[in-house]
């Protein structure tokens, strides 16, 4: 039963690489959501200093439409990913699925194997023990 032992470890393999696919895509959008909150900051702290200078506030309105817009495309970057990382884990919980049914099949054969093994020597001791009775403890 080696083929089932290297398709649980190939299984296992697949897992993790797709378990590190979905951390690698949880950082990239941790990394955009914290952009957005700069931005925002920024925004912020522009509104604050526009309106502390009058000759900030011509500026102030273009400012904020291209923050505005950055965190737009941003956001839109982000329920990309988020829809990836939910496709991601539909991967692995199927992959997980299918790792738990040659885990049983695997288990359900060793234990078979464990059974036969103990039927053969309980038919040897038998053997013996009849063979002693029969002829004696010679």
């Amino acid at each position: 039963m080696k083929s089932l032992k290297t398709l649980i470890r190939l299984q296992q393999r697949e897992l993790d690489r797709l378990r590190k696919q979905i951390a690698a895509l949880e950082s990239h959008r941790d990394t955009m959501i914290q952009t957005i909150e700069t931005l925002q900051d920024s925004l912020v702290q522009e509104l604050a200093a526009a309106n502390e200078l009058t000759e900030m506030k011509g500026f102030f309105g273009d400012f904020s439409d291209s923050i505005k817009k950055r965190q737009h495309a941003i956001a839109a970057k982000v329920v990309q990913v988020e829809h990836q990382i939910q496709e991601q884990m539909i991967e692995v919980t199927s992959r997980y699925s299918d790792l738990k049914k040659y885990e049983i099949a695997y288990e359900r054969y060793l234990e078979s194997e464990r059974q036969k093994q103990a039927k053969r020597e309980q038919a040897e001791l038998d053997e013996v023990g009849l063979r002693r009775h029969l002829y004696g403890d010679a």
